[in-house]
């Protein structure tokens, strides 16, 4: 399931061990991050990506697939002590390219006390290789209201105290809680969405929440993102998901200020609310990352728009084949 933490449980123990290592050991650590990213098919990243991976375990230059057959390379992997982790990985076959066709077995590719941590949302990809596999779960109610009040009450730390809702009354913060069933990635956009509000909009956007019959993630996420009330943020959002994730902050804001002068406050603004994250990465810097449920939500909001030559934006390579090889001259 997706937005239930894989990632950042993953992110703790990858820090947790490499803080905690023996320097004697020397081991070597690299996080890979949103290897699926581009979809599942994408070979070009792939490669891109077992390039940066062995370039940095090996401290060696842009070292692509065919370097890495030489026999004197494959024999420093096997002195090499590693803690890598694969992040969100989405086929077998992703995992084989990545460990150089030794994924089930990867005691031929690195030393003795290496350890491999993939996070998945295919089951399959763990089966491959016979992998230990943990699940991690929605969180419980307890953890959920922490989690909740820490982003609708804007506080520092998460609220210990039931009693403390900042007026608000309870009752709809367990409302909320029961539409998001535990996910967090869920519990972070309608905090967000209801941070700074009154009871009355609490209470108004409680009912629509309620309209429906299906409590479904999907569904939440897209009342938090109707809620975005300035069409300029929602536009932003759109733009990011469907065209920007992952690109380098700086750039895509400096690039966005061509369009819009305040889209550094937006950006700012759509991160509080967590429909876009910031996050770090080893080989890039800063970057702008949307969730993938997040990214499918705007994919659908954007495949909704009936006439397809019309268009605000086309992300499906099927649906730009066709509008290109139909169109016709009015």
């Amino acid at each position: 399931m997706g937005g239930v933490g894989k990632t950042t449980v993953a992110q703790a123990c990858y820090d947790n061990l490499r803080d905690s290592a023996d320097e004697k050991a020397n081991t070597k650590f690299h996080f890979v991050n949103r290897v699926g990213q581009n979809g599942v098919n994408d070979q070009d990243r792939v490669e891109g990506l077992v390039r940066e991976l062995y370039s940095k375990l090996l401290s060696e230059d842009s070292l692509s697939r065919e370097d890495l057959n030489i026999e004197h390379r494959r024999g420093r992997l096997l002195k090499t002590r590693v803690l890598v982790v694969l992040d969100d990985v989405h086929t077998p076959s992703q995992l084989d390219e990545l460990l150089l066709q030794d994924a089930s077995d990867p005691r031929k590719l690195f030393a003795p006390g290496s350890r491999i941590i993939v996070t998945t949302r295919n089951r399959k990809v763990l089966e491959h290789v016979k992998a230990e596999i943990h699940s991690v779960g929605p969180l419980d109610v307890n953890e959920s209201l922490q989690l909740f009040k820490l982003h609708a009450f804007s506080l520092g730390s998460p609220v210990v105290d039931d009693d403390d809702d900042g007026g608000r009354n309870d009752d709809l913060s367990h409302k909320v809680l029961s539409y998001c069933n535990g996910n967090p990635l869920a519990l972070r956009v309608l905090g967000g969405a209801l941070s700074y509000k009154d009871s009355k909009y609490w209470e108004s956007f409680v009912l629509k929440l309620g309209k429906t019959q299906e409590a479904e993630i999907h569904h939440v996420l897209r009342t938090s993102y109707e809620e975005l009330r300035d069409v300029k943020d929602r536009r932003l959002f759109l733009d990011i998901a469907c065209f920007f994730s992952g690109h380098w902050r700086s750039l895509l804001v400096k690039y966005m200020e061509t369009v819009d002068e305040s889209a550094y406050s937006r950006v700012e603004d759509l991160i509080g609310k967590s429909f876009l994250a910031s996050v770090f990465d080893q080989s890039e810097g800063e970057i702008l990352v949307v969730h993938d449920l997040l990214k499918e939500m705007a994919w659908n909001i954007v495949n909704e728009e009936e006439d397809l030559g019309r268009r605000s934006r086309l992300n499906d390579p099927a649906d730009i084949h066709n509008l290109l090889t139909n169109w016709k001259v009015l």
